[in-house]
């Protein structure tokens, strides 16, 4: 898949449904693509995360949205579920701590639309 293909997939999932083309394009462009195997774990409940995960290939167990990690990453706390790759595994575009810190600071949308999510679904990733 090319990075314009990443980029129209990101461009139709909250919140980054709200960037401009090119705010999208710096998302794609400092993410990182890891491709699961179906069943491989994704995310352990009790764990802070370290990455936003964007699922854009395939499926995810234990979740219903397509983005995890975020609240978890911003706050310091821990996540709630278990993720596993579905059964034709899922290929996820991750951002590190560092470069999604950034593109929140540039892009205040994103931590608006957090806060206007259901807290429980935040919590437990159910970012569709």
């Amino acid at each position: 898949m090319s990075a314009e293909e990443y980029g129209a997939l990101v461009a139709a999932i909250p919140p980054f449904s709200g960037l401009d083309a090119d705010e999208v394009a710096v998302v794609c462009d400092v993410a990182v693509m890891k491709r699961y195997a179906p069943g491989e774990w994704i995310a352990h409940a009790g764990r802070v995360a370290s990455r936003v995960s964007i699922v854009v290939e395939g499926s995810v167990e234990g979740t219903s949205g397509r983005v995890f990690g975020m609240l978890s990453m911003l706050t310091g706390t821990p996540g709630l579920l278990d993720l596993r790759a579905g059964p034709e595994g899922a290929g996820c575009l991750q951002v590190i701590r560092g470069p999604f810190f950034t593109i929140a600071h540039e892009c205040p949308e994103i931590l608006t639309w957090i806060l206007e999510q259901e807290p429980t679904a935040v919590l437990e990733g159910n970012l569709s």
